[in-house]
């Protein structure tokens, strides 16, 4: 089954900015309300009339895309990814006191440290971040208990644009290794909700394209199903587990 363009760019929202001096949290970014302590995402493909797709079967295509672990100011402090419902990789957060991010932990199923990485963080004058860059560790330097050293080359970059009242209004996920001509995804926001989700080439012409549609909440006004429909015929439906904070 195909990740989900949703899911895999909701594991990008790992930044900070503020505006109005209110500081934006992942929860922010993610569209949540209230005091959430935990989130779950699974997903199941179906064909456009709702029936399973062609290479299903009753009770199959259903997985832990992710699992996101709040702290207190509504930063993610941990991320588990699954493939096939097995626990793959961990991901482990930390911020500076302004809650931007500065270092990404990552390791394997059996928590053993396999990457590190360290991000700077460009502000505009408002104090708003307009591009985050992640670099990565060399290799060799993970078994150095005195220094790690980290490429000089920025592994992703995140670029983020807002409107006019100072609202996030598009972010650009670039994985800079690869070169310029590598496709960027784009993640458009309407009413501090995603939109659009879709794919550019080099020259900035669209080669895919997902519309986001919200369609259950729970009590506190958080989307708990959302609906992800793409070019195909094929469309995916994302359901949310949330706990509170008490």
């Amino acid at each position: 089954m195909r990740t989900s363009p949703l899911l895999l760019l909701i594991c990008l929202f790992f930044f900070q900015c503020s505006s109005n001096k209110r500081t934006l949290t992942d929860l922010d970014k993610i569209g949540l309300k209230g005091n959430v302590k935990y989130l779950k995402f699974t997903s199941q493909s179906t064909e456009g009339s709702g029936g399973l797709s062609n290479t299903q079967n009753e009770g199959e295509g259903i997985k832990i895309d992710n699992e996101f672990f709040f702290n207190e100011y509504g930063m993610i402090s941990e991320q588990r990814q699954y493939s096939s419902s097995k626990l793959s990789q961990i991901f482990v957060y930390k911020y500076d006191h302004r809650n931007l991010l500065i270092s990404k932990d990552y390791f394997n199923a059996s928590n053993e440290l396999v990457m590190k990485s360290k991000f700077e963080n460009t502000l505009d004058s408002n104090g708003q971040i307009i591009e985050q860059a992640e670099f990565r560790a060399i290799e060799n330097s993970l078994t150095d208990s005195t220094e790690i050293v980290y490429q000089k080359t920025p592994y992703e970059i995140m670029k983020f644009s807002y409107n006019q009242s100072g609202e996030l209004s598009k972010m650009t996920y670039i994985q800079s290794v690869f070169g310029a001509d590598f496709p960027k995804n784009v993640i458009e926001y309407k009413n501090g909700l995603m939109d659009k989700q879709f794919i550019t080439d080099s020259n900035e012409n669209v080669v895919s394209s997902n519309d986001v549609k919200y369609m259950e909440f729970d009590k506190m006004g958080n989307c708990i199903k959302i609906k992800t429909i793409g070019n195909s015929p094929t469309e995916e439906f994302t359901n949310a587990e949330i706990k509170y904070y008490k």
